[in-house]
């Protein structure tokens, strides 16, 4: 009874993280694409013209496509997390207009939802990975130390 309960738990926590990190990533992606406004774009002098634009949209596009898909997630968040971070410094406190103490603290949210991402690590294939890696090692420490695989009832395998 209490592991069905755990289990459900955990299939609710992995539900809402997932549309957490869906949420997330369809606003970058909206940014990237013009939909929400624009990047702000990391200035490439050595790029002409507006490739930088360019460039920085399609960074935040592949990157938040990542996360939203579930591939590579931790990397993916942590880039996201350290571009949204100095973007959003440079343009509050460097660039020598007014700070908007809104949108910066608006990044800083979004920032503690990629690093929340990052730091996620219940996920089901994780768990598997575990579970593989720890029942390959018993048996492997067993079979060094010249021990026979018991049963489960305590009889030889």
């Amino acid at each position: 009874m209490i592991s069905l309960r755990l289990r459900k738990q955990k299939n609710v926590h992995d539900t809402i993280h997932t549309l957490a990190r869906i949420l997330i990533a369809s606003y970058f992606i909206a940014l990237a694409s013009g939909l929400a406004g624009t990047p702000a774009p990391i200035d490439l002098p050595m790029l002409p013209g507006g490739l930088g634009e360019k460039a920085t949209a399609a960074f935040v596009f592949v990157t938040a496509y990542m996360v939203m898909l579930g591939i590579h997630i931790r990397a993916a968040a942590l880039l996201l997390a350290i571009y949204l971070f100095w973007t959003s410094f440079i343009s509050n406190y460097l660039v020598g207009a007014a700070p908007d103490l809104g949108s910066f603290w608006r990044d800083m949210a979004l920032i503690g939802g990629l690093l929340m991402t990052y730091t996620n690590r219940n996920s089901r294939r994780a768990d598997r990975l575990r579970e593989q890696r720890n029942g390959a090692g018993a048996k492997a420490r067993g079979l060094l130390l010249g021990r026979r695989p018991v049963a489960a009832r305590g009889g030889p395998a």
